[in-house]
């Protein structure tokens, strides 16, 4: 995922490292979150959907994922990609993802390793989730514009 340490733009939330090999049971705290990215040669860029000079260059765009999740290290923010949706809109049919608790398994092999997500078992809480509205935002204000021109 992100490098220890890594803090979210304009937040005090912390991103979850996972170690290819290893594995990390969380309980999600939050609704799940989307927006949508461009990858670069520099990196990320947002995608601001109609106008994107990206978008017209003909670069796709990524949606990504963002909730805030439990786990023995704290609280922490998981940012998940498109290989994670199908087992994250299976948890939104069952009733959401709030008070899901979940493994996150990263297989061997490099940092950019298959990252798996196994429903566990559902909590119940006397509290609604966490509001990740703002949080999210200033994650995703905190990208670079997009080229005027394309990459």
């Amino acid at each position: 995922m992100i490098e220890k340490g890594f803090r979210a733009p304009e937040t005090p939330h912390r991103y979850l490292k996972l170690e290819p090999g290893h594995f990390v049971d969380a309980l999600i705290l939050s609704e799940l979150f989307s927006f949508k990215i461009h990858w670069t040669g520099r990196g990320a860029c947002k995608c601001p959907g109609r106008g994107c000079p990206m978008c017209a260059a003909g670069h796709p765009w990524q949606r990504r994922y963002v909730m805030k999740v439990d786990t023995d290290e704290g609280e922490r923010l998981l940012e998940l990609g498109g290989p994670q949706a199908a087992d994250l809109e299976a948890m939104e049919l069952d009733g959401g993802v709030f008070g899901s608790r979940i493994r996150l398994e990263k297989a061997q092999g490099a940092k950019s390793a298959k990252l798996t997500v196994k429903f566990v078992e559902r909590e119940q809480f006397d509290s609604g989730p966490v509001d990740l509205d703002a949080t999210v935002g200033a994650v995703w204000r905190a990208l670079p514009d997009p080229p005027k021109r394309g990459p």
